[in-house]
Formats: C-alpha cells, sequence, structure tokens
C-alpha cells in the first residue's frame, strides 16, 4: 500500500528541530522493516530502526560545514558499488561491471581490490580481473595480477601517458646450505622467483660458497622453466680479493665453472623473457671431489625494468 501527499512539490519541507522520515515495509520481517531519515545537529542520517522505533544502526551519517559537505560516514560490514547494471541479471555480483566489493566487519579483515580488464565502452575483457591490490603486512601494500599472484608490475599509467612506475623487486634467499659432491649442475634450493613473459628484468645473483680446489664450482641460469628471447649474464667466481675466473655469457644453459678454491660466486645482468616462468641458478662442483657447498643467506634480487 502506498500513499501520497496532496500538494507535495519540490518547495515542501519538513521543518522541525529534529525532523524525521520513517518509511516501514509491513512484509518484511520482525525488527528488519522500519527505517528512517533524521536530521539532528548537523548530521543528516539514515537509519536502520527496530519495529518499535527503537535505536538500530545509523548505516549512513552526512555533515556539512556551511554549503560544503564535510563528511561522509558508513557503518555496515559490506560495501558493493555498481558502476554500469548492464549485467545485473548475472547470477555472481562479481560480474557486474563496475562491481567494488570490501568484506569484513568495520574493514578491518583481509581484502583486496581487483580490477578487470575493460574497453572504454562497457565491455568487460575476456580473461577478468588483470590488476589487484592487496594488504601485504602492517603499512605495506602488495600489487598482483588479478589471480592471487603478486610477484608482478604494477603501472600507474598508460605507457604512453604514464605518471609513475612501480617495479616490484623480486628476491630470493637460500636458508639452508646446498651440497654437490659431483659435475651435474643443480637448482640451488630456496633460490627461485617467477618471472612474467614479455617482460624485461636486471637480476643479481650472490652466493657465498665453500669449494675445495679439487672440486672447484660451475654454475649457470638454467634450473627454471623460463625462457629467455636475449640474455647477458656476467659469471664471476671468486676467491678472497681475486676472481678466480669469470666470463659473459649470453644462454641460459651456458655455465662459467673453474677448479679451484671458491668463496663466493657473483652473476649480473639482463633477461628478456620469452616464457614465463621460474628464474633459477643452477651449482655444481667443476671436478668431482670432496663437497662444494653454497652456504645459507646466499641471496637474489630481480627487478622489472620494461
Amino acid at each position: 500500500m502506498g500513499y501520497s501527499i496532496p500538494g507535495l512539490n519540490s518547495g515542501s519541507r519538513i521543518v522541525g528541530a529534529e525532523p524525521r522520515l520513517l518509511l516501514q515495509e509491513t512484509d518484511a520481517a520482525a525488527d528488519a522493516g522500519l527505517w528512517d531519515i533524521d536530521l539532528n545537529s548537523g548530521a543528516l542520517k539514515i537509519r536502520s530502526r527496530t519495529d518499535a522505533d527503537g535505536a538500530g544502526t545509523d548505516f549512513l551519517q552526512v555533515k556539512r560545514s556551511s554549503a560544503e559537505i564535510a563528511m561522509l560516514q558508513l557503518d555496515t560490514g559490506e560495501i558493493d558499488l555498481y558502476g554500469n547494471m548492464a549485467n545485473a541479471e548475472a547470477a555472481s555480483l562479481a560480474n557486474r561491471k563496475g562491481y567494488i566489493n570490501f568484506n569484513g566487519a568495520a574493514f578491518q579483515r583481509s581484502w583486496s581490490l581487483a580490477i578487470t580488464a575493460n574497453d572504454g565502452n562497457g565491455t568487460d575483457g575476456a580473461s577478468g580481473a588483470d590488476v589487484q591490490i592487496a594488504r601485504q603486512s602492517a603499512g605495506y601494500l602488495k600489487f598482483g595480477d588479478g589471480a592471487g599472484n603478486y610477484d608482478n608490475v604494477c603501472s600507474l599509467g598508460h605507457p604512453n601517458s604514464r605518471i609513475k612506475e612501480i617495479w616490484t623487486s623480486l628476491n630470493a634467499i637460500n636458508a639452508a646450505q646446498f651440497d654437490k659432491t659431483n659435475t651435474v649442475l643443480a637448482a640451488i634450493t630456496g633460490m627461485s622467483v617467477t618471472l612474467t613473459a614479455g617482460a624485461i628484468y636486471y637480476f643479481e645473483i650472490f652466493l657465498f660458497t665453500s669449494c675445495p680446489a679439487a672440486g672447484g664450482a660451475k654454475v649457470d641460469l638454467n634450473g627454471g622453466s623460463a625462457t629467455a628471447t636475449t640474455i647477458r649474464a656476467q659469471h664471476e667466481l671468486w676467491l678472497g680479493a681475486t676472481i678466480n675466473t669469470n666470463a659473459q655469457v649470453s644462454a641460459l644453459n651456458t655455465s662459467t665453472g673453474v677448479t679451484a678454491a671458491i668463496d663466493r660466486i657473483k652473476i649480473f645482468g639482463m633477461i628478456s623473457v620469452n616464457a614465463g616462468g621460474t628464474f633459477i641458478p643452477q651449482f655444481a662442483q667443476n671436478a668431482a671431489s670432496g663437497t662444494s657447498s653454497v652456504l645459507i643467506d646466499g641471496s637474489m634480487r630481480i627487478v622489472r625494468i620494461a
């Protein structure tokens, strides 16, 4: 049942020290049908009420300073925003265009913002969300690809009209000693990052080693699944203040080795990725004798530059 107020027009007012308008849905469940719009002490509120007009939740409150809006407050466990309701018939809310959802009591739980591709004319991209922003830890955000993978680049602005770039650094540390007693190259445990197809990265790898003179060491970069369109890397095998051997290589599977005592290894260079996948250095003895080891606390840092 509806009611009309004769003579109500754009100039009509509800006037008072605390003007209120009550709306009641008669077929709602108990304590779920009464709402009011309340204006008091400079705050306009939309509130839920009990059936007896008792206190509910002031879920929307707006305050003003003169003619300007000074504050908008929402008190709710979830917010759904729909920028374009053309897909409103879709069963899943996530399929609606312009859909943003913040979940959690008082928004204090884990959250993320996923953004889908759009052609600028209201047509969603077929691949779904491809940019994601989420909380990493206290004081930190992380950026990802929309599928929960957060080792990807986030670009603020189109490449042709860019205002700033944020390139994530991919880091790995070997937390356990890696021993070799033969000359078969093997991926170093813990030293792995995932690279994106078509991207270009600068990388630095530093390994602390303990290699006997009779066994020595050798390394390459062929321990992962990523492939390179081009790569240029410098391999340096050190003992004390001297580079015992070094080489510049242009393939992931080109190794550099020496049969001599080695206490650290440095590898640095650039890679243009063909097929995306893992990027892992490999290590072995140069001659099978004793045990050659990559000690703990080696590191790998990779920065995407294009």
